[in-house]
């Protein structure tokens, strides 16, 4: 086992592979501790969405995740709501194409089970040189001024062992116990229900009429029932709301029962249905989870940083959960690495919380929005509490789960769904914005290279190849200037090595395909947008008027890195 390493990841769960990949992509020694002692088999997270995607193709492993075995949901692509799987529809939707993405990014969303994504990740982190130790706990830590002493237990020979580490990263779950270690509270909505999950294989063609539904909200067995598929066709997981605050729990799920709550989520005849044990819990038929929502108070304590659901909780409904935590990973990785190579100020890591948390508490409210109207047949008046049409007898219980009263968000408009995954609008000191006084406009699926947005999608040509601007941003700072920005080129070329800011100009290797390049980006034909390796715009000029451009590029960057001053230029330009 290591005795020292620049970062530790607590956790090997979908967000903690992420962090670990992005963390090696940028030569970070990284170290990733998690104590299950293989990963998990249970398709929980079902999809990555497009952003997850851009960022996951700017670390190299988009064609391994088109690879990967896909999700059974990928030839699915509907969801509906009805009182039985055989009943009348109260609501049916489908999900976009994939085509319908071709304008704003070269990428789109993925339907590959977070096992399959989970593998993917941890293969390539492993290449680059993180280091994954399974059926490893962290017991405890302590942090000082320099760094953080994390203790160690292997699960399998039971030793110990201590392991320093500059900064220390919970991506430990909702329960993370590095959170309660830091007494950091949380706040939102809180529960909104208990789940029991029934998973089985049955034949189900009758009753589904040929409908290619991915997941079916019920009003049977009791209201807010969901239906959905595990790994194959016939293979299911039936999820039943129960009140354990009135003594229900697992345990009062028998076989029997569980046989009874099938049928009657069906509604219709249908071949005997197999009760199936979890693959990840030998003996173990039914387990159970909490539908919650709620976001950290605060997401760094010093050397300590949470992320994914150790900093949020969000409900189901939208995939957000997952993707916002992968966000979460890129967004920190190209942080920590910046301040561990010498290149950035400690108050950059302040930013994560700046930027990260305000991203969480929209994506929260967007994803109870959407669980509550899809739980209610797509009624925006959305019922809760003793109100629910659930109160009446049924084999999961007599009242409603919901357990309190959840904002539907009927009194404000609903933001486009691209918005709460594309359309963050960053306010921090990393970003220097054009108008800092003015509120934070809402989020919105509109790109202009706006400092503090993510920087446009624009088709380029690069020796005959297309590409898009966004494959220009991977692991460093880029200033991109215009065709006449020569200046700005100049400058961004003489800046500090240590800083590494790539420069490219449009008309040199770079061939603006439709000519609209500057346009896109907000500025004229002699302008420039600085973009930051995460693919957001963090400044832009919109010509190339000024006494000293060298100068003003060092003073962004000195601003943008929470650093002092730059010396503008390291060795005369050659």
């Amino acid at each position: 086992m290591e005795s020292n390493v620049e970062v530790v990841v607590a956790g090997g769960g979908l967000v903690g592979l992420s962090l670990a990949l992005f963390l090696a992509d940028q030569g970070v020694g990284t170290l990733l501790v998690e104590q299950r002692r293989e990963p998990s088999r249970l398709p929980r997270g079902r999809g990555l969405n497009l952003r997850s995607m851009e960022v996951l193709r700017a670390a190299g492993v988009e064609e391994a995740l088109r690879a990967a075995p896909a999700s059974v949901l990928r030839d699915l692509p509907q969801i509906a709501q009805a009182r039985t799987l055989a009943g009348e529809e109260l609501f049916r939707a489908a999900r976009p194409a994939a085509g319908a993405f071709t304008a704003i990014s070269p990428t789109a969303p993925v339907l590959v089970d977070q096992p399959e994504v989970e593998a993917v990740l941890r293969t390539h982190a492993q290449q680059r040189g993180a280091r994954l130790r399974f059926a490893t706990r962290l017991e405890t830590f302590e942090q000082d001024a320099d760094g953080v002493s994390v203790h160690l237990r292997d699960l399998r020979g039971g030793t110990g062992h201590v392991v320093r580490a500059r900064y220390l990263v919970a991506a430990d779950g909702h329960r993370s116990p590095v959170r309660a270690a830091l007494s950091v509270k949380t706040s939102g909505v809180g529960s909104i229900a208990h789940y029991a999950n029934i998973p089985f294989r049955a034949d189900l063609s009758g009753p589904l009429r040929g409908r290619p539904l991915a997941l079916c909200y019920l009003d049977e067995p009791v209201a807010h029932t969901m239906l959905t598929r595990l790994d194959h066709p016939e293979r299911w997981v039936l999820m039943v709301p129960y009140r354990p605050e009135r003594g229900e729990s697992a345990a009062d799920f028998t076989a029997a029962r569980c046989l009874e709550l099938i049928r009657a989520a069906v509604g219709a005849p249908f071949p005997e249905p197999e009760l199936l044990r979890d693959l990840d819990a030998p003996g173990v038929s039914v387990q159970t989870w909490e539908l919650a929502s709620w976001t950290a108070d605060r997401y760094r304590e010093g050397r300590v940083l949470l992320t994914g659901d150790a900093a949020h909780v969000m409900a189901p409904a939208g995939g957000l959960g997952g993707n916002t935590g992968i966000q979460d990973a890129h967004n920190l990785a190209w942080k920590l690495a910046a301040l561990l190579r010498g290149a950035a100020g400690a108050g950059l890591l302040d930013t994560y919380e700046q930027e990260r948390r305000p991203v969480a508490l929209a994506a929260t409210e967007q994803s109870v929005r959407q669980q509550m109207r899809r739980r209610s047949g797509g009624r925006e008046d959305v019922p809760s509490g003793k109100d629910s049409p659930a109160g009446k007898d049924s084999p999961a219980g007599k009242d409603s789960p919901a357990g309190k009263d959840v904002p539907a968000g009927k009194d404000s408009p609903a933001p486009h769904p691209l918005a709460a995954v594309l359309g963050h609008r960053y306010r921090s000191g990393a970003v220097l914005a054009e108008h800092p006084d003015d509120p934070v406009p809402q989020a919105a699926v509109e790109f202009t290279g706006e400092p503090g947005t993510r920087a446009p999608h624009h088709v380029l040509e690069r020796d005959g190849v297309r590409l898009s601007t966004l494959d220009l941003y991977r692991s460093a700072f880029v200033l991109m200037c215009a065709e006449r920005g020569g200046r700005w080129a100049d400058a961004g070329r003489r800046l500090d090595p240590g800083l590494g800011v790539r420069v490219h100009r449009v008309g040199e290797a770079l061939r603006d395909v439709d000519g609209g390049w500057a346009a896109a980006h907000g500025v004229s034909d002699s302008g420039a947008v600085l973009v930051r390796p995460d693919g957001f715009v963090c400044w832009r000029a919109g010509d190339d008027s000024g006494a000293d451009h060298l100068a003003r590029l060092a003073a962004v960057c000195a601003a943008v890195l929470a650093r002092p001053a730059l010396s503008p230029v390291s060795a005369p330009y050659q």
